[in-house]
């Protein structure tokens, strides 16, 4: 512990009052000297005699008085001083003690103690403060700071540790770390912080390590055990408990969700979107406003989690029987009123917000849900309270997947997604059994970096090894990327299943399965896998699966689709290949055929299997012929669901991207394009006007005279960088630059509008928020209630809550005051509230009051508490005493205790198991059992001659070792391992350019004609040269392998060239 004095380095303060106070010498009552109270001096009092000072008493009292604070302070001082009255602050790089509680008398006599940091702060305020830290010296100028803390009711721990909490000890503690440092950083901008700030409240470093909580999912119990650590560092007294962890993250949702109330409430349209992830029923909207102000730069829509239901109901507990039986749609229609209740309850009430939940039933007009069949019943059900509600919208993600169903149906393809992705009654499959098996994943990456050692890259000339495939069977499209990675590595996938098939360490069951695996991996199959990777890669799922699509874009994007299918599948172009001069820009299916073409022969055991065999042309139109009478069925469903008389599509009105081009025809003089347009789009328009019951006739006038003035050059090419219309056609309801069509009034098109605005299409992003809903349950088990309030709070906070660190608490850095340019300050700065947070802070308060980090000592802590009844744990243990209890009657008595639970003439010697039924003579002996039994004779037979060798001093049995042999080292070939050649034998030279400097002249015999050797002069070589020996033995040549039936060797022309 150190003096005040030698904390600054030795340097006094300039005010003689201050130096005393910094001195750590204290006056006693009357007294013009101070005097210390550890020390026995004598003290003189005017009037009285000396007396020896005892530290424990006043110089007004011989003994001490309870009631006298002065006597108080004098015989607590020194504990006070080691705990509440001092702090660790920053010296050089260690940390110090220094002792801020001090003692002194008044000019007028009058004793008090106070803090000698926020006295210091005080005096510097007010002699070289700011303007502004001037006008806000009434702050600072604390009782504590003017050492008049002279009560009885404040000379306690209490009020010296609510000081040590108050926002301007902490600033004077900054203060004293570095006097340089600028005032206006010590300073918060507004008044009414103080006040939330002041006692024992979250600081907004205890915001940001709540808020931090959430985003990086951490359990309650993990966060306490940090805030347990960093308390430590930092020599703080109190953590913060996992309980008021809870607290902070449910008053931050709270904040979130009073914004979320006052949106419903000022709404003119709500969408809601629905979706399951079993137990758990989460709901999102989506408002819509109309503009007050054509200015206003507020956005046009708003959308949020609306409630986290578990159950389909807000309360679980409340739950009976009987509902269970209720239909599914019912069920389903009421977990909206439920979530909008939920929504509309604040913190710590039990009634939920009436004029919210009103203007949510009124504003609701659509719902969005996938593609169950029983959502078209809840939409029929929801209208009973809901009256407005027009239509439901279909996700058309889940459309999109079903309707490209056909290229895992057709047998053709089937036969080949069943071996490499698996279906329904499939156990075992190439990509899943990878993705599942770290084995074999292991085998996958070094099979792959043997390929790069051998060839110079990887396949694919991807940069390093694909250890998994990304695939997920409860999702279509998940395969698409998985499809198009199985043609890129093609050849190590094959490699990596003829190691299956040749290692006898494996079950037979798995390698049979590889070896059927990889001799089905043909050259037919090789094309079946490329067209099936092209149809999957022009899947236009993830147009559609973004977390804000634009519903008037599906119907022209669905029309694009199916103009690419008819160009690449039924027209066949995506067999042809690029003509562009990157020859790697091809399509999976050109490379697919490549890859098979160039790849070697693969020997595994006494096997030799090449990855392209013939193909031939018939069986090259079947394959295409099966892909194309999948396109033809996807195409058919495509336009059964995305029709443009379905009210779902008819928002295609809106879309100005469809209108663009036609508009500019019409400006080049060509009408048909923008007759066709009206003829097809108007009608829409005009079916949504019905379905809102508006005027029609007056909503058409409307809408065409907005569309002839939303379609300029400018708005176009906003609408264009965001492919969304819905920001041009926002000025229809007041937002931006005002229309100057029909007077810039739109009674039919605003409401229209607004509708438009507030679909949410489909419900992709509620899948995504499930998916974020499963890291949360990752980390939150124990602290979750039956209700799901909890995992709400955490859910809402993470998705609508504070994004980044800055809305929680700002940053006033010394560059912030001085100005910019100038050089960073050691003392960094100080975190200030932002609106958000004195909103949660407010409340905090409110709910839990000025009590954060103050915690009692349980009373019943180090006792052993009482064991609860009727618990599992307490049934486990009553079982292991009457156990206990049986066990000890049997040795002491063994004829005892013969009735049984059974009943009369059950008695227990009955059961008693005879001497002849031992073991296998045992009636109910099976083989399992039998099996069982003669394993544990192995073991015994083992062990047994284990001990023999120990007892004779011999070393442990050397196992049998299996290792594979696919890549068994071979010794080195020599002249003598190759057959010498007969000097009769005839070798036949059928390369095209002959060969340069052959051995054995005199044998070699080369055709008139290479190309079209005959087969008598085949029959009559012993030895034929080619160009290309894995050509011919892929059949890709005029020649046939079975024509060489009596020939010694078939050789290339580089191999053939060689002495030996």
């Amino acid at each position: 512990m150190v003096k005040l004095s030698d904390a600054y380095g030795g340097a006094q303060p300039g005010s003689s009052k201050l130096a005393e106070a910094y001195s750590g010498k204290r006056k006693q009552c009357g007294d013009e000297r101070a005097t210390s109270s550890k020390e026995t001096s004598s003290v003189t009092v005017k009037g009285r005699k000396p007396r020896l000072s005892t530290g424990s008493t006043c110089p007004c009292h011989k003994s001490f008085d309870r009631t006298c604070p002065q006597c108080v302070f004098g015989r607590h001082a020194q504990t006070w001083k080691e705990t509440h009255g001092s702090v660790m602050v920053k010296k050089g790089a260690q940390k110090v003690r220094v002792v801020w509680l001090q003692a002194r008398v008044s000019a007028s006599g009058k004793w008090g103690m106070g803090c000698a940091l926020c006295s210091r702060l005080r005096e510097k305020i007010l002699q070289e403060g700011s303007p502004r830290c001037r006008r806000q010296a009434r702050k600072w100028d604390c009782k504590w700071g003017r050492f008049e803390i002279s009560s009885l009711s404040q000379c306690q721990a209490a009020a010296l540790s609510n000081h040590a909490m108050s926002q301007c000890h902490r600033a004077a503690i900054k203060f004293l770390e570095d006097p340089s440092a600028p005032l206006e950083v010590l300073v918060q901008p507004e008044e009414s912080d103080e006040a939330l700030l002041h006692g024992h409240v979250p600081q907004p470093e205890d915001w940001l390590k709540a808020f931090c909580l959430v985003r990086n999912p951490v359990s309650f119990l993990k966060g306490e055990k940090q805030s347990e650590n960093d308390s430590y560092i930092a020599i703080r007294k109190c953590k913060v408990t996992r309980f008021s962890m809870k607290n902070l993250v449910s008053v931050m949702a709270e904040i979130v969700r009073r914004q979320k109330r006052a949106w419903i409430e000022k709404a003119s349209h709500i969408c809601v979107a629905v979706d399951d992830k079993a137990p758990y029923r989460l709901l999102r909207f989506r408002a819509s406003f109309q503009a007050q102000d054509a200015q206003e730069e507020e956005p046009i829509a708003r959308e949020g989690v609306l409630a986290l239901l578990r159950h389909g109901t807000d309360s679980v507990s409340a739950m009976d029987v009987r509902e269970l039986d209720e239909d599914y749609s019912a069920r389903m229609a009421e977990s909206v009123s439920k979530a909008i209740e939920r929504l509309a309850t604040p913190l710590g009430s039990d009634e939920p917000n009436e004029a919210c939940v009103a203007a949510f039933r009124s504003h609701l007009w659509t719902v969005a849900s996938d593609g169950h069949r029983a959502n078209g019943k809840c939409v029929a059900i929801l209208q009973r309270s809901f009256v407005n509600v027009k239509v439901l919208f279909l996700d058309r993600a889940h459309q999109i997947r079903r309707a490209a169903l056909p290229v895992s149906l057709q047998q053709t393809f089937q036969e080949y997604w069943d071996d490499i992705f698996g279906s329904v009654g499939v156990k075992h499959a190439l990509v899943p059994d990878l993705q599942n098996s770290d084995q074999w994943k292991l085998r996958f990456a070094l099979l792959q970096k043997e390929l790069s050692v051998m060839h110079g890259a990887l396949p694919a000339n991807f940069n390093r090894a694909s250890v998994t495939l990304s695939y997920a069977r409860q999702r279509f499209d998940s395969a698409s990327c998985p499809a198009a990675k199985f043609v890129l590595f093609m050849l190590p996938l094959a490699l990596l299943l003829a190691y299956q098939a040749a290692d006898e360490r494996l079950q037979r069951s798995v390698r049979v399965r590889s070896q059927c695996l990889l001799e089905r991996l043909t050259g037919d199959r090789a094309l079946v896998a490329g067209l099936s990777a092209d149809f999957g890669n022009e899947a236009f799922v993830r147009s559609h699966d973004i977390k804000d699509h634009d519903p008037s874009r599906s119907l022209q994007e669905k029309d694009r689709f199916v103009a690419r299918l008819e160009a690449l599948f039924l027209q066949a172009m995506i067999l042809s290949e690029n003509p562009g001069e990157d020859e790697q820009c091809q399509s999976y299916s050109v490379r697919a055929v490549r890859t098979a073409m160039e790849a070697g022969p693969i020997q595994y055991g006494d096997r030799l299997h090449t990855l392209w065999s013939p193909v031939t042309k018939t069986r090259c139109t079947e394959i295409m012929g099966a892909l194309q009478s999948c396109v033809n069925a996807t195409v058919s469903r495509l336009n059964v669901d995305i029709n443009p008389r379905d009210l779902q599509c008819c928002f295609a009105a809106f879309n100005l991207e469809a209108w663009w081009p036609a508009k500019q025809s019409l400006e080049a003089g060509d009408t048909a394009p923008w007759e066709r347009c009206q003829a097809r789009l108007v009608p829409c328009f005009r079916l949504l006007c019905k379905a809102a019951a508006q005027d029609v006739r007056q909503g058409a006038l409307e809408f065409e005279a907005a569309l002839a003035e939303l379609l300029t050059v400018s708005t176009m090419e906003q609408v264009l960088k965001q492919q969304d219309s819905r920001l041009a056609w926002r000025r229809v309801l007041g937002y931006g630059a005002a229309l100057r069509a029909c007077g810039g009034r739109f009674p039919v098109l605003s409401v229209i509008v607004s509708w438009y605005i507030s679909v949410i299409d489909g419900e992709c992003q509620v899948e995504r928020d499930l998916a974020i809903l499963k890291s949360l349950l990752s980390e939150h088990r124990g602290s979750l209630d039956i209700d799901s309030v909890t995992l709400s709070d955490l859910l809402e906070m993470r998705l609508d809550g504070p994004q980044c660190q800055e809305e929680i608490a700002s940053q006033v850095v010394f560059e912030d005051v001085v100005g910019p340019g100038t050089a960073a300050h050691p003392t960094g700065g100080v975190l200030q509230m932002t609106p958000f947070t004195r909103q949660c802070q407010a409340l905090f308060i409110e709910r839990h009051g000025r009590r954060f980090r103050c915690y009692s000592v349980r009373a019943d802590k180090g006792q052993p508490r009482q064991k609860r009844k009727d618990s599992v744990i307490s049934w486990k243990r009553s079982q292991r005493q009457a156990v206990n209890a049986l066990v000890k009657h049997y040795q002491e008595d063994p004829s005892s205790l013969q009735t049984t639970c059974l009943g009369a003439g059950f008695e227990r010697k009955k059961f008693v198991q005879k001497p002849n039924q031992k073991g296998s003579k045992n009636p109910a002996w099976d083989k399992n059992l039998a099996k069982f039994h003669k394993t544990t004779m192995a073991r015994e037979k083992a062990n047994l001659a284990a001990r023999e060798r120990l007892l004779k001093g011999l070393p442990a049995a050397q196992p049998a070792l299996r290792p594979g042999n696919l890549f068994k080292a071979k010794p080195g070939r020599s002249n003598s391992d190759f057959i010498p050649l007969d000097p009769s034998a005839v070798v036949l030279d059928v390369t095209a350019e002959g060969m340069e400097s052959p051995p054995l002249r005199d044998q070699i015999k080369r055709p008139d004609r290479p190309d079209s050797v005959s087969l008598p002069e085949l029959l009559k070589a012993k030895v034929v040269v080619v160009d290309d020996v894995l050509a011919v033995e892929q059949m890709r040549t005029g020649m046939h392998l079975g024509h060489f039936g009596n020939l010694l060797s078939i050789h290339s022309s580089s191999f053939a060239n060689r002495p030996e």
